[in-house]
């Protein structure tokens, strides 16, 4: 019975083959490969073309793919945008305090008489408020801040006007979109660096626009570009 040679030498055979093969190349003569190679060229010309053909069709499906992304991420700014806008009107009568004493068992009544009372007799204006709750967990060091919704429109604004007569260390804030916090966030930052180094600096809250010496950025997207950025 025949043995089988081993790995080792099977590879052997296979590298004096190919050794063989070359040697054979470098002894023919050009007659000698064209008459060798020119009928293997149709076949070498189709696996060629069958190549570029798939690259091809991959590198469209790979610009399609890009397109897609492109229109996806265009549809998820627009939801964030619309998502912003319903935000802002669905809390338009809001504000939120912070720095009003909470005691332990507050009720939402007691919590709505107390934020009356402190607007009435800071601002000596008599509002109608439709609630008031407190944001969060109980925190043993500092009072949870009061989401107020007020009845009338009108009474959100005169007390957002005249905010700063509620005094220390009572505050009032806009009930503004997470992201649009950020943004606002990030601007009061960039100001405060800018003004250290003895900058120039405007801040455009309607637009979210701080401009430093000459130059105008826009926060988007908890990020600062400069305007000519912007679509």
């Amino acid at each position: 019975m025949a043995m089988q040679g081993t790995p080792k030498r099977k590879a052997d055979r296979e590298d004096m083959s190919e050794d063989m093969f070359v040697e054979d190349l470098a002894e023919m003569t050009t007659e000698q490969l064209c008459k060798r190679f020119l009928p293997m060229l149709p076949e070498i010309k189709m696996m060629v073309d069958g190549a570029l053909t798939t690259l091809k069709t991959q590198a469209h499906d790979v610009e399609a793919l890009k397109e897609q992304v492109k229109n996806l991420e265009g549809a998820v700014e627009d939801l964030k945008t619309e998502n912003t806008l319903l935000h802002q009107q669905a809390n338009k009568l809001n504000l939120i305090l912070s720095g009003l004493p909470e005691v332990n068992g507050e009720s939402a009544c007691q919590l709505q008489r107390k934020v009356e009372e402190e607007i009435k007799a800071k601002l000596k204006f008599n509002i109608t408020i439709d609630t008031a709750f407190r944001l969060g967990k109980p925190d043993r060091n500092k009072p949870r801040l009061v989401k107020i919704k007020f009845e009338k429109l009108r009474d959100r604004n005169w007390v957002w006007d005249n905010r700063k007569s509620l005094g220390h260390p009572l505050y009032l804030n806009e009930d503004l979109h997470p992201l649009v916090r950020a943004n606002r966030a990030l601007l009061i930052k960039e100001a405060k660096t800018a003004k250290e180094s003895n900058k120039t600096v405007h801040i455009n809250w309607k637009t979210s626009e701080i401009t430093i010496d000459s130059a105008t950025f826009v926060a988007y997207n908890n990020k600062l570009e400069p305007k000519f950025n912007q679509q």
